[in-house]
């Protein structure tokens, strides 16, 4: 009777690898014959911009990224508005030094104070986390579509990359405390 328990797994897992390669070669076999194909080997089709950023699926015609040197250049020119797209916790935690918050989720709340403040043709990059939130692409196509900005672009990779950029950082409110709310 020891001896059939002992045979058991084994046999098992012989059954198991039996399964795997089969369901391997009909996937194989599948992926060949469909006119939707996956490439086994090579490169996959990747949307990429003139910058060689890769275009995040959520992008549109009409969005505009820029990478973190351009991001840079424009932060050291002083002629641009950074606008953190996050949430308030997050942006008092730290953000892009000089920065304005307009959280994407809490767009109704701030965007007065911008409107007071940003002319419409400024220089605007909108940020969030890193290069997988969107919120800041939709922050930016917002501020050029309902709010009339002209110049909006969205820094790829966000506050992630500039913080392994080493550029200025500062945390809390700009205003002392949270009284932009409202504005």
């Amino acid at each position: 009777m020891d001896r059939i328990r002992d045979k058991q797994p084994k046999r098992l897992f012989r059954q198991a690898i039996v399964i795997a390669i089969i369901s391997s070669v009909v996937g194989l076999m599948v992926n060949f014959i469909s006119p939707n194909s996956i490439a086994l080997v090579g490169t996959w089709k990747v949307a990429v911009d003139s910058t060689g950023i890769v275009k995040p699926d959520y992008f549109e015609e009409g969005d505009t990224l820029v990478t973190i040197n351009q991001a840079i250049a424009m932060f050291q020119a002083n002629r641009t508005v950074f606008i953190d797209a996050r949430m308030p916790e997050e942006f008092e935690a730290g953000h892009i030094k000089g920065a304005m918050i307009l959280p994407f989720e809490e767009y109704d709340n701030y965007v007065g104070y911008i409107r007071d403040t940003v002319p419409k043709d400024a220089a605007i990059v909108t940020y969030c986390s890193a290069e997988d939130c969107d919120l800041s692409l939709y922050l930016a196509r917002v501020l050029r579509r309902e709010e009339g900005y002209t110049e909006v672009f969205t820094l790829y990779g966000g506050y992630g990359e500039w913080v392994k950029s080493e550029m200025p950082v500062e945390t809390g409110w700009p205003w002392g405390e949270k009284e932009a709310e409202g504005k």
